[in-house]
């Protein structure tokens, strides 16, 4: 009831309603990277500018310092938080599309009051990229490929590479024991037994056998002890020295202090040099006898192989040769210098082959030394 100048009036009061008025609520501050930004509604960030806080505050009077506040980043979590800060801190967002959305709670009016939202994208890192992604696929596929062809490659030439070096041992072990060879010493031998000379023929015939055995032994073998290569050759030269009706002398001189047993040297090297000496250097000599020496010397880490014979000297054979028109052509130099070709890349060491005329004083035609150099070395510990 209300008492007026004019009567008594009636109203009902629960008719009577406070005007309502928006509470405008800003987003003050946004700071990227602790740096602070213009307020856009929308952004597109790199992929490390993934650090961002947001201000904001909401307009009335109505006991400020207890106003409450909602807030979200949609698109990382659409969960709401409820708090009565006035800032919003979100650290290392992932990249992708976000939206950052602000409600204020009025407790007067008990409604929600919301804030313009801010929209903003964080790209990828150029490596996470689509286009990368297959570009790198493509790197990648190609690069294996490339290094399993290489491999491939690699392993065919290592193949082809030990297949060309077996072939070029094979090759010296049949010059070494050629047809050729075995004919005229058992030919030589069946001399020995037709004269009833059975001692001599038993020697030379023992002989025989011990030199074609080592030599299909160490035919398996990419090196062999000194010892034995030296046997071999002596056991070579002897079957040439009866060959050669005794007409050749030779001699072997090692001068390396080590146990010869313990020095290692690929086998069939020395042979051909042997057989060539003979065939060119000696086999035509006429008058004195002819003489061969094999020597072995060390020099710092190399093996000095020196076969020195006093022949008729290479100019003179090559003119036998050539008015001879003699169809017998020893292939045992050519297949040892390509071994020492490739034993040179095998091993990465120098294996070489050279050669000199030797002359008298008055300037003629003395022989021929052949020096074959190799690297030294000696069976390891662990092997003895």
């Amino acid at each position: 009831l209300i008492g007026t100048a004019n009567g008594l009036f009636t109203f009902d009061y629960k008719s009577i309603k406070p005007k309502e008025k928006k509470i405008p609520v800003y987003i003050t501050e946004v700071n990227i990277n602790l740096k602070d930004t213009s307020i856009q509604s929308n952004y597109t960030l790199k992929h490390f500018q993934n650090n961002i806080k947001f201000y904001y505050s909401a307009l009335t009077f109505f006991e400020p310092k207890k106003q409450v506040f909602s807030y979200r980043l949609k698109g990382l979590d659409d969960k709401w938080t409820i708090t009565s800060n006035k800032e919003a801190i979100f650290h290392n967002i992932p990249p992708g599309s976000y939206t950052f959305d602000l409600k204020y709670h009025s407790p007067y009016h008990n409604k929600y009051y919301s804030a313009a939202s801010i929209s903003f994208t964080i790209k990828k890192p150029f490596y996470k990229t689509w286009w990368f992604i297959i570009l790198a696929s493509g790197i990648f596929i190609a690069l294996v490929f490339t290094i399993q062809y290489q491999k491939i490659k690699r392993v065919r030439k290592e193949n082809d590479f030990r297949e060309e070096l077996l072939d070029a041992r094979q090759k010296a072990l049949i010059n070494q024991i050629n047809p050729h060879f075995i004919f005229n010493s058992l030919n030589s031998i069946q001399l020995y037994i037709l004269d009833n000379n059975a001692k001599l023929s038993g020697i030379y015939l023992s002989k025989f056998a011990r030199l074609i055995r080592i030599s299909l032994e160490v035919s398996q073998q990419n090196k062999i002890s000194l010892s034995k290569e030296i046997e071999v050759n002596s056991l070579y030269l002897d079957m040439e020295k009866l060959r050669f009706k005794n007409r050749i002398e030779y001699e072997i001189v090692n001068n390396i202090r080590t146990n010869p047993a313990k020095v290692l040297i690929p086998p069939f090297l020395i042979q051909p040099l042997l057989e060539n000496a003979l065939w060119h250097g000696l086999m035509t000599k006429e008058g004195t006898k002819g003489i061969i020496t094999l020597a072995f010397n060390k020099q710092e880490e190399q093996v000095i192989i020196k076969i020195t014979d006093n022949g008729i000297g290479r100019k003179a054979a090559a003119e036998l040769k050539e008015r001879q028109n003699k169809s017998h052509k020893p292939m045992g130099i050519s297949v040892s210098r390509r071994r020492l070709l490739l034993l040179s890349q095998q091993y990465r060491q120098n294996f070489s082959l050279s050669y000199r005329d030797l002359f008298d004083e008055q300037g003629n035609a003395a022989g021929t030394e052949a020096t074959l150099i190799i690297p030294y070395e000696e069976i390891r510990k662990e092997n003895n």
